[in-house]
């Protein structure tokens, strides 16, 4: 979205260095790593200097919602996110990695049938619940659940609530719509990280077994999205 931003305003608008954070997702992981702390935690980090900078404009990135940092921030920034079906999600994720050509950024190197038996799945598969649960050491804990565990109930609320407060938490097919009906701004959005592997076979198309992992898997997922969808669609995702 930067780059729409910037091809729509130009550089003095948005993509000047003092008034725009950009997250780089490799960089700031591998930091995680060397200081031995959570990408969730350090990415964390990294918001609340954002926000608290003087003169930052505009912040993008894979950041978690982080409550204790953005509490009264509501004023100052629209909040704007993209979501995506919870399970194609997750089949393109294990293709993209799988299928690469850079295999320094989590590659995945085992079939689908494998993966999905692992934590990387169930952690690729409840990205909606750990980025917008609002607290980033309880979404660290969530890497294990049941999915009838009350801890796991509240946080799928916790992140309903907090996606609630987005000004934009829309679908990726109407993401533009959105975002033009409340800016008038027409984003011509490109997408970026083309799966290489594009003709993988979809959810309808993979056998019954693996629909019904991922289903298992994308459960929380598919609770918070549904849900924040129908009120995308029912009215305005935040009052203005």
């Amino acid at each position: 979205m930067a780059d729409a931003l910037h091809g729509r305003f130009g550089n003095n608008r948005i993509e000047s260095a003092e008034k725009t954070f950009s997250l780089d997702a490799i960089g700031s992981r591998r930091a995680a790593e060397l200081l031995g702390i959570t990408i969730g935690g350090y990415r964390e980090n990294l918001l609340a200097y954002a926000l608290e900078t003087k003169g930052i404009r505009y912040v993008e990135g894979h950041f978690p919602f982080s409550t204790r940092v953005l509490q009264g921030k509501e004023r100052s920034f629209d909040y704007i996110t993209v979501l995506r079906d919870p399970k194609e999600r997750l089949l393109s994720h294990y293709y993209f990695n799988r299928t690469k050509s850079e295999r320094d950024h989590f590659p995945i190197d085992i079939s689908l049938e494998e993966w999905l038996e692992t934590k990387q799945a169930r952690a690729a598969g409840t990205i909606f619940l750990r980025m917008f649960c609002g607290d980033v050491e309880l979404a660290e804990s969530l890497q294990e659940y049941g999915n009838n565990d009350e801890a796991l109930t509240s946080a799928i609320d916790c992140a309903i609530g907090n996606l609630n407060k987005f000004t934009i938490a829309s679908d990726i097919n109407y993401f533009e719509d959105y975002f033009r009906s409340l800016y008038s701004i027409d984003l011509h959005l490109n997408r970026k990280n083309k799966n290489p592997e594009s003709d993988y076979s979809r959810l309808k198309d993979q056998p019954k077994y693996i629909q019904d992992k991922i289903h298992e898997i994308c459960d929380p997922d598919i609770r918070i999205y549904e849900t924040v969808i129908e009120n995308a669609y029912s009215g305005p995702v935040r009052e203005s």
